[in-house]
């Protein structure tokens, strides 16, 4: 498996009345930067086809088709049949394009989905908040004991 993290731990973030939300934040974040990564790599798959003769190869990526080969003998084919030829590669390596990314999502534990970054960083949002209502309670106790203290 490569550095980026299992992402099968994205749905262990603490949570409820225990949870320390500063740790959820963490990892919440954590998990944000893993898709992000991941996406990455999915984004930079590359899907390759050819024909059994080697005559024409084609490669698709995100963008669709990135390259396509045709030999020169590949040219004396019928414009019609050498059309339907390249047009059949490419759904080929379109169809592998999908396999490998179905693959290194699988590896990563990313549903089929993908992840919902914006879900995700929703929910960063509101630990955020937590965070920062919870310092601000802590920090007013702290002045309320202070005060009670004394000098």
């Amino acid at each position: 498996m490569s550095a980026v993290a299992d992402m099968r731990e994205f749905d262990r973030v603490p949570h409820g009345a225990d949870a320390n939300p500063r740790a959820a934040a963490d990892v919440l974040r954590d998990r944000a930067a893993q898709a992000a990564a991941v996406r990455r790599q999915l984004a930079d798959v590359i899907g390759e086809a050819a024909t059994d003769d080697g005559l024409l190869q084609a490669k698709v990526g995100a963008g669709g088709l990135q390259e396509l080969y045709i030999a020169p003998r590949a040219m004396r084919m019928p414009s019609t049949d050498l059309a339907v030829a390249i047009v059949e590669l490419a759904r080929q390596a379109r169809e592998d394009l999908d396999r490998r990314r179905h693959e290194l999502a699988s590896e990563h534990g990313v549903a089929r989905g993908g992840v919902d970054l914006d879900e995700s960083l929703a929910r960063l949002e509101q630990l955020r908040g937590l965070v920062a209502d919870s310092y601000g309670d802590m920090r007013r106790a702290y002045e309320r004991f202070r005060e009670q203290a004394g000098p």
